[in-house]
Formats: C-alpha cells, sequence, structure tokens
C-alpha cells in the first residue's frame, strides 16, 4: 500500500444548493403552492356541495308547483263552470255540424 491508497476514501459528499428568493421552487413556495391547492379543493367541495343543495331545492319546487298545477287542473275540470262551458261547446259544435 502506498500513502495515495490510505489518504483517497470515496467519500460521497452532498452540497446544499443556495437557491434565488425568486425562483419557484424554493420549498417556501412549495409549501404555498401546497396550500393553495389544498384552499382550492376545498373551495371546489363547497361549490359541489353547494350546487347540490341548489339542484335539490330546484327539485323540490319543481315537483310542487307540478303538484300544484294538477291540483288547479283538477280544480277546473271538475267545476260546475267546466261543465256549462263544455256543454256550451258541444252544443255549438251540434249547431255548427248542422
Amino acid at each position: 500500500m502506498n500513502k495515495d491508497d490510505l489518504c483517497r476514501k470515496d467519500v460521497e459528499v452532498k452540497f446544499t444548493v443556495a437557491l434565488s428568493s425568486g425562483d419557484s421552487n424554493t420549498p417556501g413556495s412549495i409549501t404555498e403552492m401546497e396550500e393553495q391547492v389544498k384552499l382550492k379543493n376545498w373551495e371546489k367541495e363547497r361549490f359541489v356541495e353547494d350546487i347540490k343543495r341548489e339542484e335539490d331545492l330546484l327539485k323540490q319546487v319543481k315537483d310542487s308547483f307540478s303538484n300544484q298545477k294538477q291540483q288547479l287542473l283538477d280544480y277546473i275540470t271538475q267545476s260546475p263552470a267546466s261543465k256549462v262551458h263544455s256543454q256550451y261547446r258541444s252544443i255549438l259544435s251540434e249547431t255548427s255540424a248542422t
């Protein structure tokens, strides 16, 4: 063994890299971006929930309207004025046919 073999060893050396403050890959900006992503995901979840509630409310209102409309039509078709009106129409159609 010579003197160079004793002094020379393979040693792994790591150097830290100083990043400029404007670099978008700095740990601070990465953390900030992760927080923004979390915030956007949270906002998205709230919007999806709001849309679901609004769709449910719209469905309830449409169903209620449809029900009230049907009740009104049933009332109109069963009222005496409607019967008189339908009799009047049948009389008119008979007279126009002759």
